[in-house]
């Protein structure tokens, strides 16, 4: 009689591969119980500064956070939020994967001094299990370099808003030098030859500081406080001032001005 016991070998085997190690379908085996877990971590401008102060950054350059989530659990996520304690809401995850990343991103514009912001994540996994990562960023903005004055809106009375421009005679040339440690040098003049008498120039040393919502530059030599609400986007500084300019007379002037930054 035919021995035909290794027709079933290969059933056997798999019988008792079943016995041993469960079913995979969905958590990676039967035996195995979910494990929901969520990571987050949060980078600013491609670096991940987990401690203070961060890397340099100038006060008024583009920042770009970026969150990275991974679902590093054995069960599939849904519904993932993801906040910032100091940029608010920044956006959703409908569905992450086992072992899947994903990527959302918020930007701005850097401020001086140290700054903290965190990231989270919160996913409601169920009714009784919530989900929650977070991960703090930090970058250091400071302010320095040279800057120049590259336009300026004066309103007179009688006769409105007027915008120079260094071309003009009326232009008040003013290039800026600033540390760090908020001390600055100055050069100033007016017309196109600074070397002329009636240009009026004039060069020192000073303080500055950049608070909200005013910059402030105080001029010891000329005795003048620059000082007002800024804006400062990129390379590009605005300050909303008065000045006393002794060609119009001894009132306070309101004056706009707009520094351009030559070199760091």
């Amino acid at each position: 009689m035919k021995n035909v016991s290794h027709y079933y070998r290969p059933f056997l085997t798999i019988f008792f591969f079943i016995l041993i190690h469960g079913c995979d379908w969905k958590n990676g085996s039967e035996s195995e119980s979910p494990n929901p877990v969520i990571q987050l971590t949060k980078y600013t401008n491609s670096v991940n500064n987990v401690t203070p102060p961060g890397q340099k950054i100038q006060a008024g350059q583009h920042v770009k956070w970026t969150y990275e989530i991974t679902n590093t659990g054995n069960t599939q996520l849904q519904n993932i939020h993801i906040t910032d304690d100091r940029e608010g809401y920044i956006g959703a995850i409908d569905t992450l994967s086992i072992g899947e990343t994903k990527i959302l991103a918020d930007s701005g514009y850097a401020i001086i001094g140290t700054y903290t912001n965190i990231g989270r994540a919160v996913c409601a996994y169920d009714e009784n299990d919530t989900l929650k990562a977070e991960d703090p960023d930090f970058y250091n903005g400071y302010f320095g370099g040279t800057w120049k004055a590259s336009k300026e809106v004066i309103i007179l009375t009688g006769f409105g808003q007027i915008t120079l421009t260094p071309q003009s005679e009326m232009f008040l040339h003013m290039i800026f030098s600033f540390e760090e440690n908020g001390t600055l040098t100055y050069e100033s003049w007016t017309g196109s030859d600074k070397t002329a008498e009636e240009a009026g120039y004039e060069s020192g040393s000073g303080t500055w500081s950049m608070g909200v919502p005013d910059f402030s530059m105080s001029l010891e030599e000329d005795d003048q406080i620059i000082e007002g609400p800024y804006s400062l986007i990129e390379n590009t500084l605005v300050i909303n001032t008065t000045l006393i300019i002794d060609s119009f007379g001894s009132d306070p002037i309101p004056f706009e001005m707009t520094l351009t930054k030559v070199e760091d």
